[in-house]
């Protein structure tokens, strides 16, 4: 998981430290400050605030740690393995950009493992939550439930499911070409699709076109990507702390992410490239979506 290994990459700078930031370790709990999703995608995948909770009210102190780690970690191989930009933000903020050749990986594993993607044990339990539950833990109000999908959490699962195999299949259909009065072919034929199949779960260089175009899609797709990557993290807390309810609301945010990630695909302008990644994406989603609805009680279609 990347999230972890990057946690763990940031330990071990502050492990090598001989410096006043160790002896500012004492009594500090790291797990909830190292490393988190950054609540700004666009300027990094994580964030780590670290530095101000060394330096305590000294701002100057911050943002001097912070580009200390920086330069630490810019000097550790596990760091640039992970690691393609690390910047330093005032008052003392680390925000960390991965390599696509990461995320890229994610969707690759997808591929090849399929439902066994995330379980951190064969004979997990099952969990079957009521939809008032789930409306509850998403911080629905359960007395507001209905009509739209939007309203209800298990339709909506439900239906960003359907719609985005509905997609993958239309990816392998003849389409009207309305503008020009014609049914063009499929984008891929079927021994194409075969072929894009084994693509996704073996050559992860398939991928990158879906993190390198432009606009908002990449960083739809890198959000997305890092919301599959921690599905065993989600399960492994619910298997120890049996939080039901966190589980169901993650299984409602991959959905949410593949939604708007699927928004962004058009079959009749989209470059051939760009398009096999943009379907490989939304295909390991739905595969993510259909491991958590069996964990979650959620028969998807």
């Amino acid at each position: 998981m990347l999230k972890e290994r990057l946690n763990r990459a940031l330990i071990s700078v502050l492990e090598l430290d001989k410096c006043e930031v160790q002896a500012s370790l004492a009594g500090i709990d790291l797990e909830p400050v190292c490393i988190t999703s950054s609540n700004r995608p666009r300027f990094g995948d994580f964030s780590s605030s670290l530095p101000l909770k060394l330096a305590g009210s000294d701002g100057a102190k911050a943002l001097a740690i912070a580009q200390d780690l920086a330069l630490r970690m810019r000097a550790l191989k596990e760091s640039n393995d992970l690691i393609e930009e690390l910047s330093v933000v005032a008052p003392g903020y680390l925000n960390f950009h991965l390599h696509t050749t990461c995320l890229a990986q994610v969707l690759g594993q997808i591929h090849r493992e399929k439902r066994s993607y995330g379980q951190s044990s064969p004979g997990q339990r099952a969990l079957f939550l009521e939809n008032h539950q789930l409306a509850a833990a998403i911080g629905f109000d359960p007395g507001m439930i209905g009509p739209t999908s939007r309203r209800d959490p298990v339709e909506f699962m439900r239906y960003v499911y359907a719609r985005c195999m509905s997609l993958l299949r239309l990816a392998q259909e003849e389409y009207p070409n309305t503008h020009e009065g014609r049914i063009d072919p499929p984008p891929f034929d079927k021994a194409e699709w075969q072929k894009l199949q084994k693509l996704f779960a073996t050559e992860c260089s398939i991928f990158e076109p879906a993190f390198v175009s432009q606009g908002e899609r990449v960083v739809l797709a890198r959000t997305l990507v890092l919301r599959l990557d921690s599905m065993s993290s989600e399960l492994e807390h619910w298997e120890n702390a049996n939080d039901s309810l966190r589980l169901g609301r993650y299984a409602y945010e991959v959905a949410t992410g593949v939604e708007e990630f699927r928004q962004t695909v058009r079959f009749q302008t989209e470059e051939r490239a760009l398009l096999a990644a943009a379907l490989g994406v939304l295909s390991a989603g739905c595969q993510v979506l259909s491991n958590l609805g069996e964990r979650i009680g959620v028969a998807l279609p």
